[in-house]
């Protein structure tokens, strides 16, 4: 009973006997708030596959090696402007050299509808599918029907795509699919 003396000797509750119940329950709000952040901000898993197949997408494109037009004289690359004899499998493999791949791409050339309309061929290029390049075609083949279904999990794979228009050498526009398929 001392406890709840006041100093003029009186007993009962006072204002500040009563303030302990709203600042119980805001310490509480404050602790739980707190974990709950801090949960948050560490991450467990973390999915690139978007990313990486961004910048995947990117190299044959900029790189002297890739399918696009590259001047021998100067030294330059000229992104966006597509030389069809240099868009194959072939290349495709000798840029992506990889032993097992968690991550792999079909690059698909496709003549926009007006130089289709225009023109009503198709020019031939040297590899297994026609405008079709692979940086693994024999495993493509496999991830792919994986891929289509959205296949979760142990084994599963996620496909992430991305359509650029450019041109040909010869000045046609085309359409440049790319399908990377990651492994999950």
């Amino acid at each position: 009973m001392g406890m709840f003396r006041s100093k003029k000797g009186s007993s009962g509750t006072g204002e500040e006997e009563v303030y302990w119940i709203p600042k119980m329950i805001f310490t509480i709000a404050v602790a739980s708030l707190t974990f709950f952040i801090i949960k948050a901000f560490i991450a467990t898993t973390v999915n690139v596959g978007g990313l990486e197949s961004a910048l995947l997408t990117n190299l044959p494109q900029f790189s002297k090696d890739g399918f696009s037009k590259f001047d021998d004289k100067t030294g330059r690359v000229y992104p966006g402007v597509v030389d069809e004899p240099r868009f194959t499998t072939a290349r495709m493999e000798r840029i992506f050299k990889m032993k097992k791949p968690l991550i792999i791409g079909r690059f698909v050339l496709n003549q926009t509808a007006m130089d289709y309309m225009q023109n009503r061929q198709q020019v031939k290029v040297a590899c297994a599918e026609p405008r079709v390049a692979c940086t693994d075609s024999e495993r493509y083949r496999i991830w792919q029907p994986i891929a289509q279904v959205r296949g979760k999990g142990e084994g599963g794979k996620t496909p992430y795509s991305e359509v650029r228009y450019a041109t040909l050498a010869n000045g046609k526009g085309v359409v440049v699919e790319t399908v990377f398929i990651a492994s999950n």
